[in-house]
């Protein structure tokens, strides 16, 4: 059973999802689109540039990348790099795996594939890139801490 507050945000996403609003924002929700810049070449999809705000007391941050075929598991990538930096993304799940314990991806249908921050500190804010490595399709998210 939902309580009031899953209820309504889980309203919230499906509204924003359905209605392709640019911006929900209330004090418990916070959520933004940007459309994808024409320069970004190597991206097979239409999907927008997603940026997401969470904030520490949020506990976790759940990252969304969609393939436009099947990739499996094993065959995504995961990398990360902070805001304004000059130093190239690290890897931080590859090959199905991560060292980093905070960090745990999954994909239900090898579309969607998630990525999962759990523990979201001040440090994790930056974009989150996923790559395919067969096809080198990559997606990007941006996270706000």
């Amino acid at each position: 059973m939902l309580g009031s507050y899953q209820l309504s945000l889980l309203i919230k996403l499906i509204l924003f999802e359905v209605l392709g609003l640019m911006c929900i924002e209330d004090d418990s929700f916070r959520r933004y689109r940007r459309l994808r810049s024409s320069s970004d070449s190597n991206s097979l999809s239409g999907t927008p540039f997603i940026i997401i705000s969470v904030s520490v007391d949020d506990y976790f941050a759940v990252l969304n990348c969609s393939t436009p075929q099947r990739v499996s598991h094993d065959k995504l990538d995961w990398y990360f790099q902070k805001r304004a930096s000059l130093k190239s993304p690290r890897v931080i799940w590859q090959r199905g795996r991560s060292n980093i314990h905070r960090y745990t991806a999954y994909s239900p249908n090898q579309i969607q594939h998630y990525l999962q921050i759990k523990s979201v500190n001040y440090n994790d804010s930056g974009t989150y890139i996923c790559i395919d490595q067969t096809t080198g399709f990559h997606d990007k998210v941006e996270l706000i801490v």
